[in-house]
């Protein structure tokens, strides 16, 4: 069954809860039918809390919640620089990966500004994970024609993994 908006609501704002958890419930809520003037202040609060606290896990979770919170425009620039600025050159590939994946859900919001991530999403392709410069290729992909010029570099990436 589907987690009804309120008791997903609850758990973002329960500050007992473990910020893991307030982090999902961050992007549950973006996908959810909810009026966002409800949640997207104390979302957005919660996942950068959950961003800088130095627990990988509770980062990957607030790194899939960026994207998902990106649509919310009043808070795509936020957002994206935050992931930009501190997790594309993260020591764990991970959240790398989550970064790019991040960046690219925000990016086509926000139109001619996200030019300069994918300069920086461009140089995940030589990560040394073949998972982060698969992503990186598909979130070029995704970004549509800032993107362009690195298209070559992204086919050449890819099939050089034999994809």
């Amino acid at each position: 069954a589907a987690p009804s908006s309120g008791a997903v609501l609850g758990l973002l704002r329960d500050e007992d809860a473990p910020l893991e958890l307030r982090c999902e419930s961050a992007g549950v809520l973006a996908r959810l039918d909810v009026d966002e003037k409800k949640f997207a202040d104390e979302a957005v609060n919660v996942v950068v809390r959950g961003l800088t606290c130095g627990e990988p896990l509770v980062q990957l979770r607030a790194a899939a919640a960026v994207g998902r919170l990106g649509a919310h425009a009043a808070h795509q620039r936020v957002l994206a620089g935050r992931m930009a600025s501190g997790y594309l050159a993260h020591d764990e590939w991970q959240l790398r990966q989550a970064a790019a994946v991040a960046i690219a859900e925000i990016g086509g919001e926000l139109a001619g500004s996200s030019g300069p991530y994918a300069n920086m999403i461009a140089a995940l392709l030589d990560d040394d994970f073949i998972e982060v410069q698969c992503t990186a290729a598909e979130s070029l992909g995704r970004l549509g024609t800032v993107a362009t010029k690195y298209a070559a570099e992204a086919c050449k990436a890819v099939g050089a993994l034999g994809g």
